[in-house]
Parts: structure tokens; sequence; C-alpha cells
């Protein structure tokens, strides 16, 4: 039976594995290190490598910061002067903001939920409540009741 052989790999080859799988995904930098996608994870659960990840993390959050400021700057400068179509500018600035705002733990997205019967009066509320039941009363299956609020 052959011997299974175990490749070893430097603390400066893992610290860039699993940097990499931080900031793109464990496939992708499985595939690019050439590192099986277990071992990774592995490495990724390593206290001794988060130290490095987190680092990195911050400072590409700082450098992300910073060069949304910047193509604010000529965004800002381009449109003043008039000389140069704005739309690449733009799309840069939102992505180097949204990577910032990730990567330092901000909002990103939002989520907005709304009641629509906020806007209803109780007339319109009670003429609502009767459609609803009506219609429960139509599809609830053969001995099922349906309860009364």
């Amino acid at each position: 039976m052959a011997e299974r052989r175990h490749r070893t790999y430097s603390v400066p080859d893992k610290m860039a594995a699993v940097i990499a799988a931080d900031m793109t995904s464990t496939r992708a930098a499985s595939s690019a290190a050439g590192v099986p996608q277990s071992t990774l994870r592995y490495w990724m659960k390593d206290p001794g490598l988060a130290q490095y990840r987190d680092k990195a993390r911050e400072v590409l959050a700082q450098e992300m910061t910073t060069l949304a400021h910047l193509l604010l700057h000529k965004l800002v400068v381009a449109v003043q002067e008039d000389r140069l179509e704005p739309r690449d500018l733009i799309i840069a600035l939102g992505v180097a903001t949204d990577k910032a705002q990730l990567l330092t733990g901000q909002a990103t997205g939002r989520l907005e939920t709304r009641d629509l019967t906020d806007t209803l009066d109780d007339h319109e509320r009670e003429a609502l409540r009767g459609i609803l039941d009506g219609v429960l009363a139509e599809t609830a299956p053969a001995g099922a009741g349906v309860d009364a609020p």
C-alpha cells in the first residue's frame, strides 16, 4: 500500500490563502493557492492565523475608505470641470464605499417594513377583515374552523 504524503505549507502561504479566502471565497482561494478546501477551512479556524486575517481585513478596510475618499474627490473635480464622463468614477466610488462599509461592519443595505393597514381608517380595516375572513373560510380544509381575532 502506498504511503500517503502530506504537503507542508509555509506560514506565509497559509496566511495568503486564509486572507484570500476571507476576501473572496474558500473555493476561489483554494483553487488559486492549490490547497484543498478542507485544509483551507481548517486553517481559517486556526487562532494563530486569525490575527493575520483580522489585521489584513482592518488594513483593507482603511485602504477602501481612503480609496472612496480619493474617488469622491476626483468625481467632484471631474464634474466641476466638465472634462469627462463620471460614470466610471461613480461605479468605482460605489464599489469602494460598499467594500469599506462591509469591512468595517457598517450597513451595506437597508430593509424597511411597513404595515399596509396603517393608512386605513377603522371602516376600511373592518371591510378588509371581512374580505380576509371570507377568503380564509373558502380555502380552509373541511372541518377546520377559522378563528376570529
